[in-house]
């Protein structure tokens, strides 16, 4: 089935599959360690009355793979993108106050959510907030980003282990995807462009996203991470979580 179908529904029911073993010294993995599953960049309610022609073109762009920029230009956005990970850096303090525990209450949930709002306030380009939700039945997965029509959402699974470090990261990473698809949804939307170097981003992302696979057998962890998408939410991930200061 196709990601971004919207009446496509994730599988958070059954046996959670079993965790496969981290080759030796290959860093923690602040997902929450493998097999990871894509990242469900999906609506997950049906659209109420017609479908969006914005959403078809997604769709169908997602369904050829299609590649709108030359490489020449995939190499200067992904140059821009690193400078735009590193001013989002610049203008986050040099420490972060996350909650610990692993509990699912509401005020270690509004903890995350202020964290995410803080993240995207900074961003220098404007992303509006993604809503932070528990969702226990996520399995393996400490956090994943799902794209809605009607609301994206970063999903965390409160009981999930990790360090202040290792969950910072996790937020962080799936705020930046977040953030990747307010780019490139915008631009699908017809909205007026995106300033530079954004506008390049927004097209980039687009690319990226037409071609993105899930992680699993054709597309092994170290694969998965070298896409696109996920080289820039994993250096943003990393770097953001080294900043963690737990809270209470």
């Amino acid at each position: 089935m196709r990601p971004e179908e919207p009446r496509w529904r994730p599988n958070v029911s059954g046996p959670a599959p079993r965790p496969a073993a981290r080759p030796a010294g290959a860093p923690p993995d602040p997902k929450g360690g493998p097999p990871r599953g894509p990242d469900h960049f999906v609506a997950r309610r049906p659209v109420a009355g017609d479908v969006p022609h914005w959403l078809i073109a997604m769709s169908a762009d997602r369904a050829a793979g299609r590649q709108h920029l030359p490489e020449e230009v995939h190499r200067r956005a992904r140059e821009a993108e690193a400078a735009w990970i590193a001013g989002w850096l610049a203008r986050l303090p040099a420490t972060l106050t996350v909650p610990t525990g692993s509990d699912g209450s509401a005020a270690r949930l509004g903890a995350w959510q202020t964290c995410v709002d803080a993240l995207c306030a900074v961003a220098g380009v404007p992303i509006p907030r993604p809503h932070v939700v528990w969702q226990p039945a996520m399995g393996v997965h400490r956090g994943q980003y799902l794209f809605q029509v009607d609301g994206p959402l970063v999903q965390l699974r409160p009981t999930a282990a990790g360090s202040p470090q290792e969950w910072l990261a996790t937020v962080a990473h799936e705020t930046y995807h977040h953030a990747q698809h307010v780019l490139l949804v915008a631009l699908y939307q017809g909205l007026p462009a995106w300033p530079a170097p954004f506008d390049m981003l927004a097209a980039y992302f687009r690319d990226a996203r037409n071609v993105y696979r899930g992680e699993g057998p054709e597309c092994p962890p170290a694969a998965h991470r070298q896409q696109a998408l996920e080289l820039g939410a994993w250096r943003f991930g990393r770097l953001v979580g080294e900043r963690a200061a737990p809270g209470a």
